[in-house]
């Protein structure tokens, strides 16, 4: 998404309340557009997997599909979508 794209949303969330947002601070992700729309900030340490929920998630797929051997691909991706139905 481009720069002036997260800005034009950003700001429509500003006039509907949000005062700030929690970012990773990637360097890919710039923030100038931030400090121009007027919002908050709130940046995130460099790698914490522990602030992040999608994270959780993440890891208990892993532990229950990835510690199997399968035969195909396609039984991979079968084991991972019943996965993720369940949780």
């Amino acid at each position: 998404m481009k720069q002036e794209a997260v800005a034009e949303a950003v700001g429509e969330w500003k006039e509907g309340g949000v005062e700030g947002l929690v970012w990773d601070g990637a360097k890919s992700h710039g923030a100038e557009w931030g400090r121009a729309v007027g919002v908050k900030l709130v940046r995130l340490p460099p790698y914490a997997p522990e602030l992040n929920p999608a994270e959780g998630v993440f890891e208990e797929v892993r532990r229950d599909v990835e510690s199997r051997v399968y035969g195909t691909l396609e039984k991979r991706r079968r084991s991972w979508n019943e996965c993720c139905r369940r949780s």
